[in-house]
């Protein structure tokens, strides 16, 4: 479903903005740019910038780069060059591309997106000066930002956790949640409706409703959502003032209804639960030390008849808690690097997007033939059916040849992140599953290997860029 979107969205955009000139910081400020995207596409040409003048080069050429003079030419020139600053026609449909989809994913689940906008792939500790810089490459705004400058100070100079600054945000989204009223929500969902607008789409995916609600705590919004739709039906926009009068309304009834338990005589306190399994990240890191909302009051949908909520889609039952958003330099540099993947992610800060035609969440899957049922023929036989020559993809042998029939040329390409974060670093596993799809009739067969024996079997979150990225490359292969 996003990718779908995030096409139109594309598709649209290019048609206002063709990549035939460069496109300036007040150019992708026009109509119909959602000001979302706009935000994301001003920061990635921010941090061009920042990068082209770090200190590092200034000391290189033996600057003192702590004079107070250097310091304001420096400055002056930043502001200088920003004002003429633009993406280059040549690379303007691959950038644009990406912030579409990264886009999405950041109104769909803001704080997600923060909090591994924060932290690195392996979710290290950061200063808080870092944690800072970091928050400043964010392109969106964050509601309790305040509360969080505050919550950082008092953390001294001790270095930020990720649990801590996540249990933080999570406590800030449920707080947030609790104090909304319909309209501060519609202001909350803005972002959502004016991107999903200009794709085309005056209607709210309920899957979309449904991670959003769900990122920020509201509970008892999500029951009364699960009572009016399916997971894959959709909200009208106009739909949404009433949605969230009629559901809060809903909710305070039940608080006042609910009776009082009589007080009972203490009991001991139950034995702890199992520990829950930690994340990916949190294991490798074991292992490696605005403006108004354009919506209209109505009334929501009936309820229906049996009054309870449909099952749950197969991809979010596989779905962890929390849901990385932009694509990372970091990550790309991961893909592209012959060391330890681990090793070079722990390194560096977290990057809102990476270069063109080298993103590890391209969006545009190779074009491939689409996938015929198997027949009864040896793996080693899919190199002589390839287009490139097995000398010239990564690897050698079977496992290059089904991975290049499985997956096209990202897979040899990437195949130490897939490896890593797909598969806790076991390249027979990740074999044994490139087989296993190898022999997949379709995508709808194929999708539930990539659910029940990756996602599901190591607890990968479908959100990351590894994972998009892998499914995308086995998706374009039956032209789904």
């Amino acid at each position: 479903m996003i990718t779908t979107i995030a096409q139109a969205l594309f598709d649209r955009l290019i048609a206002a903005f063709p990549p035939d000139r460069d496109y300036g910081r007040s150019d992708i400020r026009r109509e119909p740019m959602p000001r979302a995207l706009a935000d994301y596409l001003e920061q990635v040409l921010h941090m061009k910038l920042r990068d082209a003048l770090t200190e590092s080069h200034l000391r290189e050429a033996w600057i003192d780069v702590q004079a107070t003079e250097v310091n304001e030419a420096r400055a002056h020139f930043f502001n200088l060059a920003a004002r003429h600053q633009g993406f280059p026609a040549s690379v303007w449909a691959d950038f644009l591309k990406n912030a579409c989809c990264q886009t999405l994913y950041l109104v769909i689940q803001p704080t997600a997106s923060l909090i591994d906008s924060v932290f690195d792939p392996l979710g290290n500790p950061a200063p808080a000066d870092t944690v800072r810089d970091r928050m400043g490459l964010y392109p969106a705004r964050i509601p309790w930002r305040d509360q969080l400058e505050t919550w950082l100070d008092e953390q001294g100079d001790e270095p930020i956790e990720r649990d801590a600054f996540e249990a933080f945000a999570r406590e800030a989204d449920r707080r947030l949640a609790a104090e909304s009223s319909p309209a501060e929500w519609l202001r909350l969902l803005d972002p959502l409706v004016k991107t999903l607008a200009t794709a085309g789409h005056r209607e709210i995916p309920v899957e979309f409703l449904e991670a959003f609600l769900r990122e920020k705590g509201a509970d008892d919004l999500l029951r009364y959502l699960g009572q009016l739709y399916d997971s894959k039906e959709s909200m009208p926009a106009r739909k949404l003032e009433a949605f969230f009068t009629s559901g809060m309304a809903q909710a305070a009834e039940s608080a006042e209804e609910k009776p009082r338990e009589p007080a009972q005589p203490a009991e001991p306190p139950p034995p702890p639960k199992p520990a829950a399994p930690q994340p990916l990240w949190k294991r490798f890191a074991r292992r490696s030390d605005h403006d108004a909302p354009a919506t209209t009051p109505s009334e929501p949908a009936a309820p229906r008849e049996n009054g309870s909520a449909a099952p749950e889609p197969l991809w979010k039952q596989f779905r962890p808690a929390s849901a990385p958003a932009p694509a990372e330099e970091a990550v790309e540099k991961v893909a592209a690097s012959e060391g330890s993947p681990a090793g070079n992610r722990a390194s560096g800060a977290m990057k809102l997007v990476a270069p063109p035609n080298a993103s590890v969440t391209a969006m545009a899957p190779e074009t491939r033939p689409a996938a015929s049922p198997p027949e009864e023929s040896d793996v080693a036989d899919v190199a002589e059916a390839s287009d490139a020559p097995t000398g010239e993809r990564n690897g050698a042998g079977a496992l290059a040849d089904i991975e290049y029939a499985v997956l096209g040329e990202r897979g040899g390409r990437n195949r130490g992140l897939f490896v890593e974060c797909l598969f806790q670093g076991r390249e027979d596993a990740y074999e044994a599953v490139l087989q296993r799809l190898h022999g997949a009739r379709d995508w709808s067969e194929a999708s539930q290997t990539i659910a029940s024996d990756v996602f599901m079997k190591y607890q990968v979150n479908i959100y990351s860029p590894p994972a998009v990225a892998f499914t995308e490359a086995v998706e374009a292969r039956y032209g789904a």
